[in-house]
């Protein structure tokens, strides 16, 4: 696989739409939904996950 350079937008995206798809797998009737310190968390992790991933160009502007 081929490291590919995703830029901040793209990145932003991804978290979200992963945040959302987290935030729905606790949508029960007998279910919380996370709260904030947690959604915080899995945020930094799927964060450090994308840098590992793919990670930022040393000099954006190149």
């Amino acid at each position: 696989m081929n490291n590919v350079l995703v830029d901040d937008v793209k990145r932003c995206e991804m978290v979200i739409q992963s945040l959302c798809s987290y935030i729905v797998a606790f949508n029960g009737p007998d279910m919380r939904p996370p709260d904030a310190i947690t959604c915080a968390r899995y945020v930094e992790q799927i964060t450090e996950t994308l840098d590992k991933l793919f990670p930022r160009p040393k000099n954006p502007g190149e």
